[in-house]
């Protein structure tokens, strides 16, 4: 009896693993741009995520300039 009831403790410790993949970060597409004074520039930020998960993507306030952007944009 003492045998069988050591049993499920066995299995279930076997059964507890890693079985999924990292969580791996998102893959943001590098952009450089540089423009004159009062001359504007449009962009647009392409980030992936590897699990295919949705992505928030916020921009943060520009030392210069202004930042601004369209519908379903950002």
């Amino acid at each position: 009896m003492r045998s069988l009831r050591w049993t499920p403790l066995v299995l279930a410790v076997a059964a507890c693993g890693d079985n999924h993949p990292q969580n791996q970060p998102p893959v943001v597409t590098d952009l450089a741009m540089t423009t004159a004074e009062d001359t504007a520039l449009e962009l647009a930020v392409t980030a992936t995520d590897p699990e295919g998960k949705a992505l928030d993507i916020r921009l943060g306030r520009p030392e210069h300039g202004q930042v601004t952007g369209s519908a379903g944009g950002w």
